[in-house]
């Protein structure tokens, strides 16, 4: 199996856009997850194939930069995807989001990791990959994606959530993109301001009717927060957004 490029042509839809003809955060986030598994479809590590064999594909650091918003309603996109080497647990995953004129206008990276369907444990790898298989180790971000750091005492705002089933995917527990909508709501952005960077730690995962708060702190162009279950963090976030 080649891993090593993939695209894939999307047109740009109403609910993809805000006001101003740019990609929303959802929307990027929902392009990357879904070029990752066409990539995968039809492979021994396809999302169906790991599924009906008790494993599951978990997203577990992010981060993507907003390059350029140079794209209108109605237009193409190229959203291209490759997967570097395998480690023993996961892997690191690249993107591009290019308009029709092959410019760049998005760089993402996530790590996704295969853990067991019943116990959520970490499960190797190994026996899917083929020696044959063929991989990129091109880095769409060059910088690593390392663990966010969050003192607790310099967040100072909070915003609490119940998990619902609209936020909930087919692995049973909240999506990934459902939890950079959560922020936004406590944020409370007028319509100017864009996310130009963002960056996630999903640390544990969060279930149907969890009670969640968000405790964040905003400064100077940045965002910092955590997602806790009672006393337990679940995911760390940061982001930049300009106005």
């Amino acid at each position: 199996m080649d891993y090593s490029h993939f695209e894939k042509e999307y047109t740009v839809t109403l609910n993809m856009l805000d006001e101003y003809d740019r990609l929303t955060p959802l929307a990027i986030l929902d392009l990357f997850q879904d070029i990752a598994g066409k990539h995968c479809d039809g492979t021994s590590v396809s999302y169906r194939n790991m599924y009906d064999n008790g494993l599951l594909w978990i997203i577990t650091r992010t981060r993507y930069d907003v390059i350029s918003n140079n794209l209108r309603y109605g237009d193409d996109v190229i959203v291209s995807t490759w997967a570097n080497t395998f480690e023993k647990f996961s892997d690191y995953r690249q993107y591009l989001i290019k308009n029709k004129n092959g410019e760049v206008l998005v760089r993402g990276k996530f790590k996704w990791t295969v853990v067991s369907k019943e116990t959520r444990k970490l499960s190797p790898l190994d026996e899917l990959i083929s020696p044959e298989d063929t991989f990129n180790d091109e880095q769409a971000i060059e910088d690593p994606l390392l663990a966010i750091p969050a003192s607790e005492e310099e967040l100072d705002k909070e915003y609490k959530f119940k998990v619902l089933f609209t936020h909930l995917d087919h692995n049973g527990h909240m999506n990934n993109t459902r939890y950079v909508e959560e922020l936004l709501k406590a944020l409370n952005f007028t319509d100017k301001e864009q996310v130009i960077s963002l960056e996630t730690n999903y640390l544990k995962e969060m279930n149907l009717g969890e009670e969640i708060t968000i405790k964040y702190h905003v400064y100077e162009g940045h965002v910092i927060a955590v997602f806790k279950s009672e006393d337990e963090i679940k995911t760390r976030m940061k982001l930049k957004f300009s106005k």
